[in-house]
């Protein structure tokens, strides 16, 4: 976490910060619903997360 991290906040260029936090929170919401579906429920990866 701390990696993903660096790599959006080291990079110096203004412009490209918005687009890796837009991946990073894509990336985070694709893990969300995929750990959803594999337990069936949405209600039950919030609690386990």
């Amino acid at each position: 976490m701390l990696f993903v991290y660096r790599l959006v906040v080291i990079p110096s260029d203004e412009e490209w910060q918005p687009f890796f936090i837009f991946l990073l929170f894509n990336f985070i919401l694709l893990l969300f619903f995929c750990a959803s579906f594999s337990h069936g429920s949405l209600l039950v990866s919030p609690m386990l997360m």
